[in-house]
């Protein structure tokens, strides 16, 4: 229960190992599950930045093997509040492989938003993301999923978003032109994943 401006993730998954390479030196995090996580955000709260749960690999940070099952957010419409029900960063020479998000339930957050990048770290050249069983109704965010890559294809790099149901706001509809429910971004031309399919589900434009 969060009822007054804070900037807070619920669960914070972090590596982050600056003394490394980031080729042949990195540390390794895998086999993480976490597991029906709720999260109330009072109407009174103004600003801030609040998430239910964030990776953020750092530096030199390989994280393999993330479970991400039962999230509950219920956020608020208050332009100065950023919160996410899922949030992934990642940093210089750190990637993650094997991510599964699934059974999601948000009301007025801005989305899942989730940096991708395969081959970041020498030599490996695998990332897969299921994001499976998710409902987000009154998105505030400029889209419902949000998936930025920074790397070019791989592979062995696959993402596969089902079993879906994004409602986005009618504030954002009217503020922000052409709704987005889920996006796949690159940085730069030539970047993004190898492989994507989006399939049973359904984008509700507010």
């Amino acid at each position: 229960y969060i009822n007054q401006p804070v900037s807070d993730d619920r669960v914070a998954i972090l590596g982050n190992s600056p003394g490394l390479n980031g080729t042949s030196n990195y540390n390794i995090i895998h086999d993480v599950i976490v597991r029906n996580i709720f999260v109330y955000v009072s109407p009174s709260v103004t600003s801030g930045t609040v998430n239910g749960i964030k990776i953020d690999t750092g530096q030199n940070t390989l994280m393999t093997d993330i479970l991400i099952d039962g999230v509950i957010f219920w956020g608020n419409t208050s332009d100065g509040v950023s919160s996410n029900p899922v949030i992934a960063f990642v940093g210089t020479v750190g990637q993650y492989d094997r991510l599964i998000i699934r059974n999601i339930f948000a009301l007025n957050t801005n989305g899942i938003y989730l940096q991708h990048n395969v081959g970041n770290i020498s030599g490996y050249n695998t990332g897969w993301i299921l994001i499976d069983g998710v409902e987000m109704f009154d998105v505030q965010g400029n889209d419902g999923i949000a998936i930025a890559t920074s790397s070019g294809p791989q592979l062995f790099d696959y993402i596969l978003i089902k079993n879906f149901v994004i409602e986005l706001a009618e504030s954002i509809n009217s503020s922000e032109g052409i709704p987005v429910g889920i996006m796949l971004t690159g940085g730069a031309a030539g970047q993004g994943a190898y492989r994507v399919d989006v399939k049973d589900g359904m984008v509700i434009n507010g």
